[in-house]
């Protein structure tokens, strides 16, 4: 059944991205060019002995040093020394950077923000019950490596959740790096009423490894495994399986030439994930399924100045039909995945829709104004617009349906600290209904 699987993902992939061009082919026609100007090779060598770098209290100095194309002494070009400042702005740990070679010493100006995080965040939804509240702690730096340890619960989807990880960070191009956890994962399902048809469980681990890359592409991979038992309770139709073990090995391709900003990052993410799964019946259903998946995300910001930018987010996401347990869920709540936040469409009924695919694209254009030194209020206009297809109880697919809003929100960025923007969005909902909605988060909607 495995190897089965494996064979028909492909074309289940190229199905999906057929169906969800649209929403990817307008964020790549968007990003092409910021992206290649941004990775133009260009200007000469300036060489280095040593490494200067302002006095760091929480990072170990030896990150610095994993982030160079090569140990020193070396000698940079333009190209390296833009990439090594982009990295260090990835790794969301400053909020100034600075590179620059001088005499014999390649110099940093950086600025940390704090990273040890205790985080409440929420994000509204039409009922208290559908909405998203979570508590977590989080060191974006255990051990000064820059490496993230978490741990949340999280109340979404009408259910408990909790997970506790460990991800080291994914700029250093020279080693394998790897990524882990262990979760208990609850979900309600929701058919044409508020009422809950069933829930579901899944309580589990996964481990991930990504191999050394080259550091003049921006094309990285990971491999992992997520292994869980699943267990559902309530109203299933009788030839759905109720409990059972699945496999969920997968591939990740990341195309990252993204500049992170607190206020005007600029750049291009792709990211493609798909896995060849497979459950294991033990209680109900009558044979292995395959669970196939798919997510492709487009993720970019053209920097309009230091302190505007216009962003967008092209996602298309899929699962083979069979079982509601196995769908892609969207609403207004943002949806995460393994490689992270990837939006949704606001004022859409959560907990609602779980689809066997959907496509969808968020466009919103910021512009900040600073308070006082690390403070900025934002304000933001958006867009948001995509196509799905939900599946009904038996997990067959639906007839497709139109998902579009607009709207302006405000958001208060303190840069000092580390994934913390209160949110407040205001909008209309013009389809699959027309309704207005008021929308409060304590993060980024993507």
């Amino acid at each position: 059944m495995f190897i089965m699987a494996t064979m028909l993902w492909p074309l289940f992939f190229l199905r999906l991205v057929w169906r969800g061009g649209p929403a990817v082919l307008l964020a790549l026609l968007l990003w092409l060019w910021p992206w290649k100007a941004a990775r133009g090779e260009g200007g000469g060598a300036s060489c280095a002995q040593r490494l200067v770098a302002s006095p760091l209290k929480r990072l170990n100095p030896v990150v610095l040093e994993e982030l160079l194309p090569r140990p020193l002494p070396t000698c940079f070009q333009e190209a390296e020394l833009e990439e090594l400042e982009r990295r260090l702005w990835s790794l969301g740990l400053f909020d100034e950077v600075k590179v620059s070679v001088s005499e014999d010493a390649l110099a940093l100006v950086l600025r940390e923000k704090w990273t040890l995080i205790p985080g409440i965040d929420l994000a509204t939804a039409r009922t208290l019950r559908d909405g998203y509240y979570l508590g977590s702690l989080t060191e974006f730096s255990f051990l000064g490596r820059a490496a993230e340890l978490g741990a949340y619960v999280m109340y979404a989807e009408r259910s408990l959740s909790g997970e506790i990880y460990l991800a080291e960070h994914v700029q250093n191009a020279r080693r394998v790096s790897w990524e882990g956890g262990v979760f208990s994962v609850g979900s309600s399902f929701l058919f044409g009423s508020y009422d809950t048809a069933w829930s579901a469980r899944r309580t589990g681990g996964r481990l991930g490894l990504r191999p050394p890359f080259s550091y003049g592409s921006p094309l990285q991979m990971l491999f992992s495994l997520e292994a869980y038992q699943e267990r559902s309770a309530g109203q299933l139709p009788g030839a759905l399986a109720r409990a059972g073990v699945g496999l969920e090995p997968s591939v990740r391709l990341t195309v990252d030439a993204f500049q992170w900003h607190d206020v005007a990052p600029q750049g291009l993410q792709i990211n493609l994930e798909g896995s060849p799964g497979v459950f294991f019946p033990t209680a109900g259903g009558d044979a292995t399924d395959p669970r196939l998946s798919a997510s492709l995300q487009v993720y970019g910001a053209i920097r309009l100045g230091e302190r505007a930018a216009l962003m967008i987010n092209g996602v298309v996401e899929g699962a083979n039909e069979g079982h509601p347990n196995h769908s892609v869920l969207l609403g207004s709540v943002p949806q995460y995945r393994s490689f992270g936040q990837i939006g949704g469409v606001r004022g859409l009924r959560d907990n609602w829709y779980r689809n066997s695919f959907h496509a969808f694209t968020n466009l919103e254009a910021r512009y900040a104004l600073e308070l006082r030194s690390r403070w900025f209020l934002q304000g933001v206009a958006f867009l948001d617009g995509g196509t799905l297809a939900p599946m009904n109880r038996q997990g067959e697919r639906t007839a497709l349906l139109p998902a579009l809003s607009s709207g302006v929100g405000l958001r208060l960025i303190p840069t000092a600290l580390t994934a913390v923007t209160p949110r407040v969005d205001v909008g209309r909902s013009w389809e699959p209904e027309r309704s207005w909605f008021l929308k409060v988060a304590l993060s980024q909607y993507f």
